[in-house]
């Protein structure tokens, strides 16, 4: 089921049955439509995230194309509206807060280098922390895969470590007066939702 586009202020409405439902109005019992479920997969909403909730609301309503009704039941709908139910696909932001495990070379987000691991570390992880729904922006809420965002020159992630590599010392253009490095790391969840975290690497 889709909507028509239409150029008058009626809602068209165009339904179609799925090899599914073709399947049932053969049979001996037929078919009995007794509920239906609404579904935004067309709808970007980092788009509000972008221009505000008025203008990105006006920009979705004028600049979303609309899907038409598919006959496979696999590709018709991926991502339902939420009726308050929480084990439902709805659309909702699940946001989360990056920080740095703590352990005796890290400081807040500062990490020590050091190949001696008396004086410092190799290797650091980011911890993300989920927080609630936001009420501010809606967005699709389904798994929490994330993906990693990381200049590869002076970091490589495994398991959710990352490991400095020794480029990190060697490379001392990349310092900052301070003679450290910075490298931002962004974490982005499955819906859409990403953070930025600065990490500081001393040199011991």
């Amino acid at each position: 089921m889709g909507f028509l586009n239409h150029s008058t202020n009626n809602i068209v409405i165009d339904a179609v049955l799925t090899n599914k439902g073709r399947e049932a109005i053969a049979s001996t019992s037929g078919l009995s439509i007794t509920k239906f479920a609404l579904a935004d997969d067309e709808v970007d909403y980092t788009i509000i995230k972008k221009y505000g909730r008025i203008v990105g609301k006006e920009k979705i309503e004028k600049n979303t194309p609309i899907f038409e009704a598919s006959t496979s039941a696999d590709l018709g709908l991926k991502y339902f509206l939420n009726d308050g139910d929480a084990q439902a696909l709805g659309q909702q932001l699940q946001t989360f807060s990056l920080s740095l495990s703590r352990t005796n070379s890290v400081t807040g987000t500062t990490v020590t280098y050091s190949t001696n691991s008396q004086d410092g570390t190799t290797t650091f992880s980011i911890v993300i922390t989920p927080g609630g729904t936001s009420t501010t922006l809606q967005q699709i809420t389904l798994d929490s895969n994330y993906e990693y965002s990381y200049n590869t020159t002076f970091l490589s992630l495994q398991a959710s470590t990352f490991t400095i590599e020794p480029a990190a010392k060697s490379l001392t253009q990349y310092h900052n007066s301070a003679g450290n490095l910075v490298l931002p790391i962004t974490v982005k969840n499955g819906n859409g939702f990403e953070q930025t975290i600065f990490v500081t690497i001393t040199f011991a």
